[in-house]
């Protein structure tokens, strides 16, 4: 049975929705996950789980990342809203910085994007 997948992928929240076409209207499935991410001590958190992280490690709490896509900075009016960290790279792009597994670390936009898109992956395929 033939069927796809449709994601969109938001500020803080991003929807999959699975189409299968049994008869002539396609049926649709849709599963939604926040767009938070939450890069602890020893593991990174997407989603819910990322959520409830919110209020005890606020500072490696990533939010916001598609925006930063395209962008260059400065972006003051941005960054003074965000609890982690913002900087510059050296091709005029924005990194995020967060302290990951004992060291500091530095993810663009499309990195972040992408383990959100990896966990609504693993949604579609559940």
């Amino acid at each position: 049975m033939p069927s796809f997948c449709f994601v969109s992928l938001g500020l803080l929240l991003s929807l999959i929705l699975i189409f299968c076409s049994l008869c002539v209207s396609p049926a649709a499935t849709a599963a939604s996950a926040s767009t938070l991410i939450a890069l602890t001590g020893t593991e990174r958190l997407i989603g819910d789980a990322a959520t409830n992280q919110v209020a005890t490690n606020p500072i490696n709490i990533i939010f916001d990342a598609k925006m930063l896509i395209g962008r260059r900075l400065p972006l003051q009016n941005d960054i003074q809203h965000w609890p982690f960290k913002v900087i510059e790279s050296p091709r005029y792009k924005p990194l995020t910085v967060i302290n990951y597994e004992g060291q500091e670390k530095q993810f663009t936009a499309e990195e972040i994007s992408s383990m959100v898109l990896l966990k609504m992956r693993q949604i579609a395929k559940a």
